[in-house]
């Protein structure tokens, strides 16, 4: 995996972490447990990947989103 894919794949973590959010305040909990599903494949996916050098700046991307996604996390468990 690129540090571009991996990116990508984060970002695509944080917009599925937003709509699942959304789903949870709508109560659509079998939404969120299908979008929840989706989730589980980028986090597999990010966790067999091999370690990939980053620049500075695609550090910081990674923090933000990674800031995101655990604040999207944090409402849809309140």
């Amino acid at each position: 995996m690129t540090s571009n894919e991996m990116l990508a794949t984060y970002e695509s973590l944080s917009e599925l972490t937003g709509t699942m959010l959304n789903a949870a305040r709508q109560g659509e909990w079998d939404h969120l447990a299908a979008l929840e599903q989706r989730c589980r494949g980028h986090v597999g996916n990010l966790m067999q990947a091999a370690p990939v050098k980053m620049s500075e700046n695609e550090q910081r991307a990674k923090i933000a989103i990674i800031r995101t996604i655990l604040q999207n996390d944090a409402k849809i468990r309140a």
